[in-house]
Order: structure tokens, then C-alpha cells, then sequence
């Protein structure tokens, strides 16, 4: 069964769904709501939060979610621990993020373990000696390498042997007395031990570069030490590393960052300072939502703290967790999709995050099933509804649009001339909280449906665009209409603009926002170069218009500024996209989301997608229970 010529057309809004916050609060007493509880384990600490939740363990740690919901749990050590991993839940492994689909109470553990790090010891010149902790794990020659937990506190004595002189330390200690640290991450420290007249290289700091003498003897890297004849004059030259800048010279008379020369007298050790470049990387974010980003290793809160310098080479990871009632998009700039983000540092980079309004839900308006079913956003496949609002107390017949805003959820009956309102949460055989029906409310093939502004705009397939108070109940007429319209199919508002499909005029008419009567568009979007053939689904996003062709099957895209007899900037069309007959479409996190009506399947493709290209996905199959959807809005 399919729609009337005009149910060939038929609108959802988006705009409502994208520019009103939405909180879904669930009832806890719902079946179709379940219970996440989060612990933490292990010797450290560290805490979990999770995607568009308001779970943050350490403080919060459960949830009620909606059964059937994905939710990705993000495991963030603190300062000096790792993330040891996961357990219970279906989660398991190492990696920081973990995917759990609730389908019913659930219970899930992370693990922090203490940070274990390395501390070298490197022995350096022509003569011997020996280096020992005072905890007598580490003596070198012998053991010259430890691996102690974050914040051990470690004392090193150097003792040369009999006929040798200890010059000092290098790396991480510096002088020739003690050398007492605490480890933070992996440490080098090097010990100076000469013969005779040897002049000992050592080089100190984070960075990597090499020493070379003249006369020759020192290349330094490989040989750090030579021996030289008393009175030699000998010059040493720094040079560093791509990533390394030279910072400069102690020891042996030297200082700043020239050469240095050494007249030799005795034994003498000279440390060459390199220290890594520093680049730095920026995080922005964008979108209607809300949420955080934060980096591993620490440097980044987003929230207040964006930007933060870090050591060339180092490999910074950014989680991103978005804040109840938003969605995490994904990344821009340096990272692309929506899991972490990674990034090497060799130069300046900059990251953008996109968060969304919304909880990364579904509502599809089921024309023949007559429902409405609300999935993940991120369902694919044949996915089954987290749940469906059907039933005779719902009094739904064949709904053709759907809207989510200020906590309801707004649909149009084409079949029974009406416009039912449910409460967000709403599910099973429940009655509306509002009905506009009857003969004064002028309702007639209702397709598309907006809630902006505290009205509400209902496209007509008789050509009259109706505008209701939001609050509006029963048999109520409209504050106002616009007619003359054609085929008014969906409505969005953007940019304090009206904009209205028109179906048989193969049009887009805009209108101010404001306009009433027999009103005269601002300008219109008409011709054969513009390809319109049965628009119906309308959509703006990112200075765009998304527009669904029903009569050919066809998704066109315009500039938003767009006037008369233009191109599309691109079309999706052909047999790889299995496009039947589009109705309403929705643009969410770079995707478009297509209510394909006679193929009885949601569709998603890229945001910028062009020509003959498949779907990224699909939710289609008897498990999803759509039968000719009609309208789609992800709030």
C-alpha cells in the first residue's frame, strides 16, 4: 500500500529535532529501560564515562538507558596508572573504549593498574666503576636496568674503581654528589667514570643529537669518550636531531650553544644539553551540543583547557564524551570519525569536535505499520525498535511526518487528518497527550510537520501550510496559514527563513518565518536545471539544502543561498543507491538519513555524497518491523 499522490511526498522536520534541546528522562519502572552499573578495580585509580550519559565513575556510576541502546564507555586513567581492562558486560580487552549493548540490567568493571616504568643506567668514559640503588635492585655493571611503579622514589650512588675518577652525572641527574629522583615515566641516567686524561661526553635532556670532536676521537652517539694528550685544545661541536633543538653546554669551562673548547689538564666531562621540539595542539569544538574532550597524557580538559604544547613525537590520544541530551558527531581537523583520536606530534595540529543536540536516537513515522518506532541512531542491519509507539489507544493510522522537541514527540496522520503529540519517552499501545483533529482545524492530507518557536507548522497536500499553538488541543483552528502553496510537503525554518517543498510545482518556496496568507515568497528554487521532480523531504545543514526527489527517486543538494533555475551542487541518484521512493530525510553527524518509503528501509549515506553510490548502511529486514516509512527524525 502506498501513500496518495501526495503521500508520494511527505515531511518530516529536522530543524525541530536538531535546534531544540531534547532530554530524554526515562521512567524507571519502563521495561524498556535497563540499569548500567559501572565499578572500578585494580591497585590505581582512574575513572569511566560514557557517550551522551550522565555517568561519570568516579562520582555517578549507573545509568538507565533505554533497552537495545549501544553505549560506549570510555576508560580514563588518572596521572601514573593505566587502564588494565575490562571485564563483565561483553567487554573485554585493553583498549580504552569498549561498545556495550544493553538489553538488560548490566554490569561492567574497569581495572586501573599502577604505571610501570624503566629506569637506565648508562656508563660512560674510560674508566670503571660502579652504580647502585639504595634499595640494591639496580647495580651496574651487571643490572642496569630497572622497572619500578609510577612515584617510586630512587637514590643512585656512583663508585669508582681504584684508578679511575667519577666526572658526574648526566640524563635525568646532574653533578657529582647524589643523584635522587622520582619516577614519572622512563628514565635515563648516565654515569662519567675516567681514566687519566680522558674528556667524557654526556648528554642531558629529553632530545637526541650528536657530539663530535676535533681532534677527532669523540662522535658522540656511538663514542663518548677520548683520551688526548695534556694540552690539547680540543673542540666540541653540538648538533641536534630533527626533532631535538641543542640547548647548550655545562661542564669543562663551556656554556651556551656554540662550540665548546677544552684545553685538557686532567680528566673533565662536559654534559651536551638536547631537548625535543615542542609543537602545539589545539582542540575546538563545534556543533548545537555539548561535551568534553580530554587527552592522554594529560595536557587537554576541554571544558576549560584546549590547547596544550607536547614533546615531538608524543602520541596523544583525545576521548570525547558528550554531555547528557548531545551526541558526539565525530572529529575534524587532524582525526575523522567518532571513536578516539590520535595523533603523532611533529607539528602544529588542530582538532575539531562536533557535538550535537540530541540522544542519538530514531524516530521513524511507519506509514503502513501504522507506529512509530524510535531505534539507535546507529542502528544498521535488521536492528529490532528499542521500542514502538502502536496500538489502537494511540490512534494513530498511517503517520506521515515525525518531530521531537521540547520533550514530545509530534506526528501527522495523513489517513486520519490529525496531529498526535506523545510524550518522549512513550511506548506501546498509549494514548496521545494532545490531539489536533476535527473540522475547524482545516486538516487535510497533513505530510510534513515542524515544531519551532512554540508553534507548530503542518505542510498540507492541499496547499495550505497551518500553523498551530504549540499547547493546541482538539478541534482548534490555526493562528494562521499560508496558502497557494501547491503541494506543501516539509517544512524547515533556518536562518530566519521559512523554507516549504512544494511537490507538484517541483519547487522550493521560501517564505519569511512569519508569513501568513496568501504570502509572496522571498524567493523560490524552480526549473529544469534545478532537477526537482516530487520534493518532499526537505532538510539545511552547514549552509546546505538537502532535498528528497520521490517522483524520481533522487537526493539533490543546494547552496542554502539558492535562487530560480540553478544546478544542484550534487545529485545521489542511480542503481547502486537503491533509492525507491525518498520521503523524509534527516541530516545527523554527517550522515543523511532516508526514509525510503516503497523499499520499506531507513538509509544512510555520507553527508557528502555524490552520483551512483551505495548506502553506508541500512536498517531493513523483518526484525525492524518498518513497513513503508514515511518520516524520519533523529533527536
Amino acid at each position: 500500500m502506498r501513500p496518495s499522490i501526495g503521500a508520494l511526498c511527505g515531511a518530516i522536520l529536522l530543524t525541530a529535532c536538531s535546534v531544540h534541546p531534547v532530554t530524554f528522562t526515562p521512567d524507571n519502572g519502563d521495561p524498556t529501560t535497563a540499569t548500567l552499573a559501572v565499578s572500578r578495580s585494580g591497585a590505581a585509580t582512574g575513572s569511566v564515562s560514557a557517550q551522551g550519559l550522565a555517568l561519570a565513575c568516579g562520582e555517578t556510576c549507573t545509568a538507565t538507558v533505554p533497552v537495545g541502546a549501544t553505549v560506549t564507555l570510555v576508560a580514563n586513567p588518572d596521572l601514573g596508572a593505566v587502564f588494565g581492562g575490562w571485564s563483565g558486560g561483553g567487554c573485554t580487552g585493553t583498549d580504552s573504549t569498549c561498545s556495550v549493548a544493553v538489553t538488560a540490567d548490566v554490569a561492567i568493571t574497569a581495572r586501573f593498574d599502577v604505571g610501570m616504568f624503566t629506569v637506565d643506567v648508562g656508563l660512560e668514559g674510560g674508566g670503571s666503576g660502579v652504580v647502585m640503588s639504595t634499595a640494591a635492585t639496580l647495580v651496574c655493571p651487571g643490572t642496569c636496568t630497572v622497572s619500578v611503579p609510577y612515584s617510586t622514589a630512587v637514590a643512585l650512588v656512583a663508585t669508582p674503581a681504584a684508578t679511575s675518577t667519577f666526572l658526574g652525572w648526566g640524563g635525568a641527574c646532574g653533578g657529582t654528589g647524589g643523584c635522587s629522583f622520582t619516577v614519572t615515566g622512563n628514565t635515563v641516567v648516565t654515569a662519567a667514570f675516567a681514566a687519566d686524561n680522558d674528556l667524557v661526553v654526556m648528554r642531558a635532556g629529553n632530545g637526541t643529537g650528536t657530539v663530535t670532536s676535533s681532534p677527532a676521537g669523540i662522535l658522540c652517539g656511538t663514542d663518548c669518550s677520548g683520551s688526548y694528550a695534556p694540552g690539547t685544545k680540543v673542540t666540541l661541536t653540538g648538533a641536534a636531531a630533527a626533532d631535538s633543538v641543542f640547548t647548550g653546554w655545562s661542564g669543562g669551562g663551556c656554556s651556551g650553544t656554540g662550540t665548546c673548547v677544552v684545553t685538557m689538564d686532567a680528566a673533565v666531562s662536559v654534559s651536551a644539553g638536547f631537548a625535543l621540539k615542542q609543537f602545539l595542539l589545539t582542540v575546538s569544538k563545534s556543533g548545537t551540543g555539548s561535551g568534553t574532550v580530554a587527552s592522554n597524557p594529560a595536557g587537554i580538559t576541554c571544558g576549560p583547557d584546549c590547547s596544550e604544547s607536547y614533546d615531538s613525537g608524543t602520541v596523544v590520544t583525545l576521548t570525547a564524551t558528550s554531555d547528557a541530551g548531545s551526541t558526539f558527531a565525530g572529529w575534524s581537523g587532524a582525526c575523522s570519525g567518532t571513536g578516539t583520536c590520535q595523533v603523532t606530534m611533529t607539528a602544529v595540529t588542530s582538532v575539531i569536535a562536533t557535538f550535537l543536540l540530541g540522544n542519538g536516537l530514531l524516530a521513524v513515522a511507519n506509514y503502513n505499520g501504522s507506529s512509530i518506532e524510535i531505534f539507535p541512531a546507529s542502528a544498521s542491519g535488521n536492528a529490532a525498535p528499542l521500542r514502538v509507539i502502536s496500538g489502537p489507544a494511540t490512534l494513530l493510522a498511517t503517520p506521515r511526518g515525525v518531530a521531537v522537541a521540547n520533550n514530545e514527540i509530534v506526528a501527522v496522520d495523513q489517513g486520519a487528518n490529525a496531529v498526535d503529540v506523545f510524550a518522549l519517552n512513550a511506548s506501546g499501545n498509549i494514548a496521545p497527550i494532545r490531539r489536533i483533529i476535527g473540522s475547524s482545524t482545516g486538516l487535510s492530507s497533513p505530510a510534513g510537520v515542524l515544531v519551532f518557536g512554540g508553534e507548530i507548522y503542518v505542510g498540507q497536500q492541499n496547499g495550505v501550510l497551518a500553523v498551530f499553538p504549540l499547547a493546541a488541543n482538539g478541534n482548534v483552528a490555526p493562528s494562521r496559514t499560508i496558502t497557494g502553496i501547491g503541494e506543501a510537503e516539509d517544512v524547515v525554518i533556518d536562518s530566519g527563513e521559512l523554507y516549504v517543498a512544494d511537490a507538484s510545482g517541483a519547487r522550493i518556496l521560501v517564505f519569511p518565518p512569519t508569513a501568513s496568507g496568501a504570502a509572496v515568497p522571498t524567493r523560490i528554487i524552480s526549473g529544469t536545471a534545478t532537477g526537482l521532480n516530487g520534493p518532499v523531504g526537505l532538510q539545511i545543514s552547514n549552509g546546505e539544502i538537502f532535498v528528497a526527489n520521490a517522483f524520481s527517486g533522487e537526493l539533490s543538494v543546494f547552496p542554502q543561498s539558492a535562487n530560480g533555475n540553478v544546478a544542484p551542487l550534487r545529485v545521489i541518484s542511480g542503481t547502486n543507491t537503491t533509492l525507491g521512493q525518498p520521503l523524509q530525510i534527516a541530516v545527523f553527524a554527517g550522515e543523511i538519513y532516508v526514509a525510503n518509503f516503497n523499499n520499506a528501509n531507513v538509509m544512510m549515506f555520507p553527508v557528502n555524497a555524490s552520483g551512483n553510490i551505495a548506502p553506508t548502511r541500512q536498517i531493513v529486514g523483518p526484525g525492524t518491523l518498518l513497513g513503508n516509512p514515511a518520516g524520519v527524525c533523529v533527536f
